[in-house]
C-alpha cells in the first residue's frame, strides 16, 4: 500500500506514476503497535497532559490504523489543534519530514500528538503504525517539480539512512540533530 501512495504521489506532482519507486524498492519499514490504557485506578488527566507528546514522522509515509476512542490531534494551519477521528475501517496516512523534504515542503510532514480523552473512567485506544522510510541508501534532493526560479531548494540534499538516524539518535545522545526539523516552525507557534 505504501508503495501504490508513491506512485499517486508522483502523478500528483505532475511526475511518472512511478518515479518514487526506485528510491523505495528496498525501503526501511517499522511496524509498531501502541496501547493507551487509562486503568479503574488512574486519576482524571491533567490539563494538557499528552500521552504523546507532538512530533513529526521521520520517513515518507506512515499508514496508521487507529480505533475510534479519541485521543489523536493534528496541529491545524489555523494553530489549534484538532481531533481525528478515523471513519470505521479506513485508514490514517501522515506524511512524514522526508517528504517534506522532498517536495520542499510544498507538502509538509504531519504534526500530531496524542492527548487522553477527557471521559470519566477506564478507557484504552490502540494503534498500529506502518513507518515507510527510503532505500537506506537513497540520495534524496527536490523533487523536480518542486523548485524553480524564485523558489529554490530549501534543504540539502541527503541519504535517506543518514537522515533517519539522524532523526533517531539526536535526542538519544543529546545532540543537535543534522536531519532539520520541517515542523518547527509550526510547533513554535503553539505546541500546548
Amino acid at each position: 500500500m505504501a508503495i501504490a501512495l508513491t506512485d499517486v504521489f508522483a502523478v500528483a506532482l505532475h511526475l511518472d506514476e512511478q518515479w518514487f519507486r526506485p528510491y523505495v524498492a528496498r525501503s526501511t519499514t517499522t511496524l509498531r503497535t501502541i496501547n493507551y490504557e487509562r486503568r479503574y485506578s488512574e486519576p482524571d488527566p491533567l490539563p494538557n497532559q499528552q500521552r504523546m507528546g507532538a512530533h513529526t514522522d521521520y520517513g515518507v509515509v506512515t499508514v496508521l490504523w487507529a480505533d475510534t476512542t479519541p485521543g489523536l490531534q493534528i496541529l491545524g494551519d489555523d494553530g489549534d489543534w484538532h481531533a481525528v477521528a478515523p471513519a470505521p475501517g479506513a485508514l490514517l496516512v501522515n506524511l512524514g519530514d522526508l517528504t517534506a523534504e522532498w517536495t520542499n515542503d510544498r507538502w509538509r510532514s504531519t504534526l500530531h500528538r496524542v492527548v487522553p480523552p477527557q471521559s470519566p473512567g477506564p478507557m484504552r485506544r490502540r494503534s498500529t503504525a506502518f513507518f515507510f522510510d527510503a532505500d537506506w541508501d537513497a540520495w534524496i534532493e527536490c523533487v523536480p517539480t518542486c523548485s524553480g526560479p524564485g523558489h529554490p531548494p530549501k534543504y540539502p540534499p541527503v541519504r535517506a539512512g543518514e537522515h533517519l538516524m539522524q532523526k533517531l539518535m539526536g535526542p538519544r545522545t543529546l545532540s543537535k540533530s543534522a536531519a532539520l526539523d520541517t515542523a518547527a516552525n509550526r510547533l513554535g507557534r503553539r505546541a500546548e
